[in-house]
């Protein structure tokens, strides 16, 4: 506040403009003290780049947290209930990314990136930390494979098989879902659980692509024009457990 000049009449509009002023100026100075000042780098995953624009969200990671070396089981997830959301804390683009810098200090955060062309990732934030940096993975998405096996686990209780104490089990069914439901073929159309493999099939020294299939379907492409078609050879042999193998005859 400044002082009054003897001159100026002290009215109720004066009084409030200064009050206000008195106030705004003590929340800036208690931000400036308490606010946690965060830089956020959105790099490409593939070159290192910053990638812009982007939209980022910023959530309280209030999952539980443990600590091996710690014997208190307070917060631990035997002893608790899994908390059943994450409060939104802040949200914005990369053009008010000023934001971040009014966090509240003491916190686990975790940021949510998403940029045009590339696949949305987060990154977390322990308490005290001052930068994070949320590599984002561009289109198309690498193909990846997925590998199941069922087995005992119980000798010992490990996650992990130990043959041959621990013996495989059979008879499982795997089935995987997106957001339309079940899925039921590959990238290329394939039905899940496709393995290809090459040969010559045709014995002029080249080798040409072909598949195995799950309930012991071939499909060899004779004629090594990358389609299927009347001239390609179908057949069955083995079953869904057998691992395909090729060579000469």
């Amino acid at each position: 506040m400044r002082l009054k000049n003897p001159s100026e009449e002290l009215t109720p509009s004066t009084m409030g403009r200064a009050i206000v002023a008195t106030i705004l100026f003590a929340c800036l100075a208690f931000a400036s003290q308490s606010a946690l000042a965060l830089t956020l780098n959105i790099v490409d995953a593939e070159t290192g780049s910053p990638v812009a624009p982007f939209r980022w969200l910023v959530n309280e990671d209030n999952t539980n947290q443990t600590d091996p070396r710690n014997p208190d089981l307070t917060g631990s997830l035997s002893v608790t209930i899994a908390r059943s959301h994450s409060p939104v804390i802040a949200s914005g683009t990369s053009f008010n990314a000023r934001l971040l810098q009014f966090l509240p200090p003491g916190g686990r955060y975790v940021v949510s990136v998403f940029a045009p062309g590339y696949k949305m990732n987060t990154g977390y934030m322990d308490a005290g930390q001052t930068s994070v940096t949320v590599r984002l993975l561009p289109y198309p998405l690498p193909l990846a494979q997925i590998t199941v096996l069922a087995f005992h686990d119980n000798h010992p209780i490990n996650s992990a098989p130990d043959v041959p104490a621990e013996e495989y089990l059979e008879g499982f069914r795997v089935a995987l879902y997106d957001q339309a439901g079940e899925m039921g073929v590959d990238y290329w159309g394939n039905a899940l659980g496709t393995t290809p493999v090459i040969g010559d099939w045709n014995g002029d020294g080249k080798d040409e692509i072909g598949v195995f299939r799950n309930d012991g379907t071939w499909s060899l492409d004779i004629n090594g024009d990358g389609l299927w078609s009347g001239v390609d050879a179908y057949f069955t042999y083995g079953d869904g457990t057998d691992i395909p193998l090729t060579g000469n005859r």
